[in-house]
């Protein structure tokens, strides 16, 4: 079975940002996960259906909301009011990118 993910070729584009996906890969390694949000999304408008992106943008969006949210409350309700809409935003990111990536074929590893 061909999903179009992973076996179509690439343009000369969308080669680049797969070259350039080690990058949001670094910034993730180096704590840096609203670079490689940016990052990821540079890549994203190259080449749109870059899958593995998605998933690398879901989860520097994961490690944000862990570091800043999940460690310092116990429930949604006790995070601070004026930090919500960010905590919206990371969920919405989060979700999003790897409904999107699972939309396209990608399935996480299963251990």
């Amino acid at each position: 079975m061909t999903n179009g993910v992973f076996l179509a070729p690439l343009d000369a584009e969308q080669s680049v940002a797969v070259i350039a996906a080690v990058i949001v890969e670094e910034l993730i390694q180096q704590e840096r996960y609203h670079d490689a949000m940016a990052v990821a999304d540079i890549l994203l408008d190259h080449y749109p259906m870059f899958a593995y992106i998605m998933v690398k943008k879901g989860t520097a969006a994961y490690h944000l909301l862990r570091s800043e949210f999940h460690e310092k409350y116990p429930t949604a309700q006790d995070v601070p009011e004026d930090q919500r809409p960010y905590l919206a935003y990371l969920q919405r990111v989060n979700q999003g990118a790897f409904d999107k990536a699972e939309s396209l074929g990608w399935r996480p590893l299963q251990r």
